[in-house]
């Protein structure tokens, strides 16, 4: 099984800033990290809850977007282990023949707006 991730929800808070939330899961490896990337710019570390959980669970993440522009937005998020297994790219050849979300596991963009 591959790793995967994805962006959950975008709360908009009182000051303006974005907390964008979500949830990344794998083979039972811990993860050891995810990273979300905005609008194609360089990869971001989102913050992961730590706690007591089975092998197989998911792992919730967030990340604080400080002073987003107005209008739609991609993101785009991949997910890291300890091993150093990372989320595949849609490119990558061991999801070639997959064709839907679920199969491919790889870096899904989703656009949101603010």
């Amino acid at each position: 099984m591959l790793i995967k991730s994805m962006a959950a929800r975008a709360l908009r808070l009182p000051d303006g800033s974005v907390r964008l939330e979500g949830a990344a899961w794998g083979d039972g490896t811990p993860l050891a990290k995810v990273e979300l990337k905005i609008d194609g710019e360089p990869w971001q570390p989102a913050a992961l809850q730590r706690h007591p959980r089975a092998p197989y669970c998911w792992t919730f993440w967030s990340y604080l977007w400080k002073s987003p522009a107005a209008g739609e937005h991609t993101l785009v998020t991949r997910a890291t282990d300890t091993e150093g297994k990372a989320q595949p790219e849609p490119e990558d050849p061991v999801i070639k023949l997959k064709k839907t979300f679920w199969e491919s596991n790889h870096q899904w963009a989703r656009r949101i707006q603010v």
